[in-house]
């Protein structure tokens, strides 16, 4: 088996009706960034990538079928509905030939299943020992009060660093706005 980190897409188109456009093209646009290189930071890397929720979804669709033509990294669509856990992906990826590394997650909403809301959430990889990081760029939350993007990221943030303080898990979730060479030594 070979050790490989993955890229857990929860809920990524999420609901963009109700959002504005910035928030709904920044996840993408960093999504695009991790998968093509980062310039220099992957250039030989591939990750294991699970994406749930995107069968009508257009955009993550399209960014599933252009990971197919490119043959970099490989992609597993899960059925949200399901009830799958953190084993699951577990037992999909050793199926592949995997054992899970690192868990990178992105999705919306951020404070509900990217945090805490489905069986393969953050907190559920990090209470079973594994070294989870939220990217906050893939991540935005529609369900938290404010008037604006900024807002409402600002509450969803705030959440997210309180929730994972009370649960003790800030030596296994990093949250990161950019995953830089220090970050991503390892990876």
């Amino acid at each position: 088996m070979i050790d490989k980190n993955i890229i857990l897409l929860i809920d990524f188109e999420g609901h963009p009706i109700i959002a504005d456009e910035y928030m709904n093209n920044l996840r993408y646009s960093y999504l695009n960034s991790m998968l093509y290189g980062f310039g220099d930071l992957y250039p030989d890397k591939s990750f294991l990538i699970f994406s749930d929720n995107h069968d009508q979804q257009p955009k993550t669709s399209e960014v599933e079928k252009m990971q197919f033509a490119n043959g970099q990294h490989q992609w597993i669509t899960i059925d949200p509905d399901a009830g799958l856990t953190y084993e699951d992906i577990i037992n999909l990826a050793e199926v592949e030939g995997y054992n899970v590394n690192k868990v990178i997650i992105g999705g919306c909403n951020t404070t509900g299943c990217v945090l805490r809301s489905t069986g393969y959430s953050a907190i559920q990889w990090a209470k079973a020992g594994y070294d989870v990081i939220i990217y906050l760029p893939m991540c935005a939350d529609y369900q938290v009060g404010g008037v604006n993007t900024i807002e409402k990221n600002l509450h969803s943030f705030t959440l997210l660093y309180k929730t994972i303080k009370e649960e003790n898990l800030i030596d296994k979730i990093d949250i990161e706005l950019f995953l830089g060479p220090e970050v991503t030594e390892g990876l």
